[in-house]
């Protein structure tokens, strides 16, 4: 009798499970002590927002996360700078040449800016910022999401935010590139956990 998976191999994908569980109950929990505010130094546990849920900013305009548990002081701000739009990367990673173009039709290049707070919960600094939590609305109404393609990572690859998060009492500045098909729309940002996020119009 053969028995499938084996059973070592089941020994392992139970503690793989497990440990997924234990990381997006872990992941949760830190999102549900967030909230936003409308932008630094306004901690409004309420703040305005369209019929998506979301707030809507313009370049230049800081956004912050408060944290409910610190009576809802800020852990970090951040601030869109500019956008722009590109179909060539400055640099490539090694062989990856050939994943230089974009899949979706062009490059969305994120200008960004961040400032943390000198207590800055370490979950809570590796959640924010993540690529795949863009997604982009275009003219004819439609929400591309899948944005953080191959080529997204080889472009800029020395501006980019640090892999491992951000830190306490930090101040970056660093870019994010998106993959997608729309010259123009909307950008949305939403940290999982949140029913909403924060959106900004664009034309590049």
């Amino acid at each position: 009798m053969v028995i499938w998976p084996p059973l070592g191999i089941r020994g392992f994908m139970r503690r793989f499970l497990a440990l997924a569980a234990v990381l997006v109950m872990t992941t949760s929990a830190a999102c549900a002590q967030l909230s936003r505010s409308t932008d630094s130094g306004n901690a409004s546990s309420e703040p305005a927002t369209n019929e998506r849920g979301n707030i809507v900013k313009q370049a230049g305009e800081p956004a912050g996360i408060t944290n409910k548990l610190k009576a809802g002081k800020e852990e970090l701000t951040f601030t869109l700078n500019s956008l722009s739009m590109t179909d060539v990367c400055e640099k490539n990673y090694g062989s990856f040449t050939d994943s230089t173009k974009p899949e979706h039709g062009h490059f969305l290049v994120l200008d960004m800016s961040v400032t943390t707070a000198a207590d800055l919960d370490p979950m809570i600094g590796g959640l924010v910022l993540n690529p795949n939590s863009f997604s982009t609305i275009g003219p004819d109404g439609v929400t591309e999401t899948d944005l953080a393609t191959m080529g997204t990572y080889s472009c800029f690859s020395d501006e980019r935010f640090p892999t491992e998060g951000f830190k306490s009492s930090q101040k970056y500045a660093g870019k994010i590139v998106l993959d997608t098909k729309n010259k123009s729309g909307v950008l949305i940002y939403t940290l999982g956990g949140f029913e909403g996020g924060w959106e900004w119009a664009y034309t590049v």
